[in-house]
């Protein structure tokens, strides 16, 4: 068993123009400097970098938005404060929020008039780790790469780190997606570790590496969207987005494959510049990064699908999400390797059920299988199997050994011992009801 800390504490919010709350600072700090820091200027590369990648026009420093986000995280460190607001009365109070803030320093109207988005994070102090923490998540993605942006500011005390950005009240309804067409290196799954939590509303701990796609223009209709491996398995996801969104977040359900390339196709009717319909289709591909090494325990290995590493990582074990404990789903009990269940037929996209009788069924798009722990024998779409091996419980979960999957299924199955990877190939059937049309 292995344990990993999750401790990104990130959090953002969206200022709509104006000046924003009208309380006035307690105590004002130095006006701005046009004098920048070596890691301000690193986090405008950082992110330039990225967006010239995506064909977006880069960010300039700006003096207001760098002085007003490093007062605010400097007031974050001293008043151990982790927010957006400021309370007045406190060490180092510049303004209640980010717009009050920009005010004291000195900013003029024209700065504060356009859309403002401030992000935060506590976790590092180094430049890379904390723009690709942001780019990680789904709501502080959408601020850097939003392609309206113009200016950024950057403050950090410690590891308390402030982020402001201004797109000067202009918009250029130019679509955007990230990961962008042919990136490298791309996470595999998203756990939660953003404030607010865009899992809460699906019910879910974990997903697959969020992909967002912003249209440019919110007055679109019949979305269609789906992913697919490199050998062309539907992907099933969880979708946050409508015609009023300005991004669309795409939450696969199942952590990525390690060293996979997948594919994205987006279709949708907008309208033209003399106001018809038109057809808008965008696809685009990018590859995962590959397997980490593991340590594992005696009885425990590495799992491939159709020749892809997937992840052996599992479930959060506190109510903060900030520790992970890794429950294998691979477990060798006398030389036969057995697998998690529930996580297996998910990976195969099939779901699960257990009823009254304690019967389990797997079910896909074409195909049913129904079995009982302890039993050598399966219904397969409501035919009798017989087992060589049966399913059993370890640990309070239960297993099926990797023979199960090619008596029901029909998969090519191997395990092997040296290398501790346990193969299955098999042609993946599309889950039920697997949602690819969006009707906004």
């Amino acid at each position: 068993m292995m344990k990993k800390l999750v401790s990104i504490g990130l959090t953002c919010s969206l200022l709509l123009g104006g000046i924003g709350l009208s309380i006035q600072p307690q105590q004002v700090e130095a006006k701005a400097t046009k004098a920048y820091t070596k890691q301000q200027e690193e986090v405008r590369d950082y992110v330039n970098s990225i967006r010239k990648k995506m064909g977006l026009n880069t960010l300039e420093l700006n003096p207001y938005l760098n002085k007003a986000a490093q007062n605010h995280s400097k007031y974050m460190l001293n008043n151990n404060h982790y927010d957006h607001k400021e309370s007045k009365g406190r060490k180092g109070f510049t303004g209640v929020d980010a717009s009050a803030r920009l005010k004291a320093v000195g900013a003029d109207r024209n700065l504060l008039k356009g859309s403002l988005s401030e992000i935060l994070s506590s976790d590092t102090d180094k430049t890379k780790s904390i723009i690709d923490g942001f780019l990680d998540t789904s709501y502080h993605r959408e601020s850097l790469i939003n392609p309206d942006d113009k200016l950024i500011g950057f403050g950090i005390d410690k590891n308390y780190v402030t982020i402001l950005i201004t797109d000067l009240n202009e918009s250029l309804y130019e679509p955007v997606f990230y990961p962008y067409d042919k990136q490298t290196n791309v996470g595999v799954g998203f756990y939660g570790n953003e404030i607010p939590n865009p899992l809460d509303q699906f019910k879910v701990k974990k997903s697959g590496y969020i992909i967002s796609y912003n249209p440019g223009d919110p007055g679109v209709t019949g979305a269609k969207i789906k992913i697919r491996d490199s050998i062309g398995t539907n992907i099933p996801f969880h979708l946050e987005g409508g015609e009023d969104s300005l991004t669309w977040f795409i939450f696969p359900k199942y952590e990525l494959a390690f060293g996979e390339t997948y594919t994205v196709t987006v279709e949708y009717m907008a309208e033209d510049d003399d106001w018809k319909p038109i057809k808008i289709t965008k696809t685009w591909s990018f590859t995962t990064k590959d397997k980490p090494k593991y340590s594992f325990s005696s009885g425990e290995a590495n799992i491939k699908i159709n020749g892809k590493y997937i992840s052996v990582f599992s479930e959060f074990v506190n109510e903060f999400n900030t520790g992970v404990e890794y429950s294998h789903p691979v477990r060798i009990i006398k030389n036969v390797a057995h697998v998690d269940a529930k996580m297996i037929s998910e990976r195969l996209n099939m779901t699960t059920k257990t009823s009254g009788s304690k019967e389990i069924t797997w079910k896909s798009k074409n195909k049913e299988v129904k079995f009982k722990v302890g039993q050598k024998t399966a219904k397969v779409n409501g035919k009798t199997v017989k087992l060589s091996q049966s399913p059993t419980t370890i640990d309070k979960k239960v297993h099926v050994p990797i023979s199960f999957l090619k008596e029901t299924l029909g998969a090519k199955v191997s395990y092997d011992k040296k290398g501790k990877v346990v193969n299955i190939d098999l042609k993946i059937d599309d889950p039920v009801g697997l949602k690819t049309e969006f009707k906004f």
